[in-house]
């Protein structure tokens, strides 16, 4: 049997149908995305309370990292007000927030409620 003919015959006879290119999702559906998961409990959380800002900043980076590695969404990085700072201002609150807004796997970021951490922690949409 002469297979290649009898696959042209066959594809004659029903010829592939063209796949529907995919829509983009359209402005309305991402900004119904975005507040979902701005209303999401972050789904892990880092403490960084105690580190230097280098062990600080070393173990954010990971976090985020490895929170991407695990599909997670959003998460939560607790890096304390500062009123226990000998300058009495929140060194680890400036270099982590810095480090969040530039890093690669951030997306929008905020200030959660106070009952997670208020103005001592930041929430991160994982990208």
């Amino acid at each position: 049997m002469d297979y290649a003919k009898a696959l042209g015959e066959w594809l004659d006879r029903h010829p592939p149908v063209p796949k529907e290119p995919e829509e983009e999702p359209s402005r309305r559906a991402l900004g119904e995305e975005r507040r979902a998961l701005r209303r999401l409990r972050p789904e892990a959380r880092l403490d960084l309370h105690g580190l230097t800002v280098e062990e600080a900043l070393g173990r954010a980076d990971r976090f985020l990292r490895d929170s991407k590695a695990q599909g997670f969404r959003k998460v939560l990085i607790i890096h304390g007000k500062g009123n226990h700072s000998a300058q009495g201002r929140g060194v680890l609150r400036e270099k982590v927030r810095e480090l969040v807004r530039n890093h690669p796997l951030s997306g929008e970021t905020g200030v959660p409620d106070p009952a997670e951490g208020g103005d001592g922690a930041i929430w991160v949409i994982v990208r």
